[in-house]
């Protein structure tokens, strides 16, 4: 078993990006960890507000916070720059908005000692205004994965697996520490032409090379849910972003001999879905959003896909899948216009619920 973790160096790293608000917060929970061997990298992504002063004050008060401040790349540059820099044995990311419990790193630390494995990954909490819950439970709740085991998980980035959740969100980097070993050695890099799901795809080709993954379901990292980020925001380009990831995720897939077919129906799945969302914020017209999904449906021979139910859907998953089967685009608009007022609604009764049995 590799035990220079005991004491080894554990690079942080942080890109960030006009994080002026959420930047103190976020150092700050690195800084405190019970685990001191650390290096703290943040990439200044070209931010144009306070961001970089305020980590160069930070810096004072700690000599393992380094700033790197670089021309705007976008998230995936700034932490390949992150990953060159580092000089640890473990690499862990944290996005600048968000912070992480005191024993996060030492819970891989003791992991390790315990496990040999050269993967640790935890569950989180997703934080939505003033709210704190904690995300769906991983299954099995403290589990070891290797060989075969190990590819499940791989597909599970893309396609939800019967009696396993690796975790809500699995699929991002953070909330994780990494071996620096396994990175170097292969070269591995975020995929830099990829505006969304550029984690999953790194992560597919890492965990490609992982020996031992372990995965616990205590939470250790505090997610900022947003709806600025880029799976909830209008985006001109969408289109093309889109089938970019896809072609990706499916070169992958093929590539290590996963279920590509499976994945393919779930990308578009998920993606229909996305795609109507980031209309219906940006016009809040639903007959504008329908028409939009016709248009992104005309460019793709994946329509087909949104004809197959399964396992798990809900009634009304269903019920846009039948809609979009038959081209009824415009209802499936007002359908999901109608859904989002409703759950808007539901969230307010159920806090106003809670308020009141206080």
């Amino acid at each position: 078993m590799n035990k220079t973790i005991r004491n080894g160096l554990v690079s942080v790293i942080v890109p960030a990006y006009n994080a002026e608000s959420t930047i103190t917060r976020c150092l700050n929970s690195i800084s405190k960890q019970s685990y001191s061997n650390l290096e703290i990298l943040i990439i200044d992504d070209g931010s144009k507000d306070q961001t970089a002063r305020i980590c160069e004050e930070l810096a004072k008060k700690d000599s393992r916070i380094h700033l790197l401040s670089i021309k705007n790349g976008g998230v995936a540059h700034a932490r390949n720059v992150g990953m060159q820099a580092a000089r640890g044995e473990w690499i862990a990311f944290a996005d600048a908005d968000d912070w992480m419990k005191s024993d996060f790193v030492q819970k891989a630390v003791s992991a390790h000692q315990k496990y040999g494995c050269d993967t640790y990954c935890f569950n989180n909490f997703k934080v939505k205004n003033t709210t704190i819950e904690e995300s769906s439970p991983i299954r099995p709740s403290s589990k070891v994965y290797c060989q075969d085991e190990i590819e499940l998980l791989m597909n599970s980035l893309y396609i939800p697996q019967k009696n396993m959740n690796s975790g809500e969100l699995f699929r991002a980097v953070w909330g994780k520490v990494l071996s620096a070993s396994i990175i170097r050695q292969n070269s591995l890099q975020f995929p830099e032409n990829i505006r969304i799901g550029e984690d999953a795809l790194f992560l597919l080709d890492y965990l490609a090379r992982t020996r031992k993954v372990y995965i616990e379901d205590e939470a250790e990292y505090y997610y900022l849910v947003s709806n600025e980020s880029a799976t909830r925001s209008f985006r001109e380009n969408y289109e093309q972003t889109i089938m970019d990831e896809y072609r990706e995720m499916m070169s992958r897939f093929q590539q290590y001999g996963l279920n590509d077919q499976e994945a393919s129906v779930y990308f578009w799945r998920v993606a229909v879905q996305n795609y109507m969302r980031n209309q219906l914020f940006k016009t809040s017209n639903a007959l504008n959003a329908a028409n939009s999904l016709k248009k992104y449906l005309s460019h793709i021979d994946e329509k087909k896909y949104l004809k197959i139910f399964k396992n798990g859907d809900s009634f009304r998953t269903k019920i846009k899948v039948i809609l979009c089967q038959f081209g009824w685009y415009r209802l499936m608009g007002l359908f999901m216009a109608v859904s989002i007022k409703a759950n808007g609604f539901e969230r307010t009764a159920e806090r106003r619920s809670t308020q009141e049995s206080r």
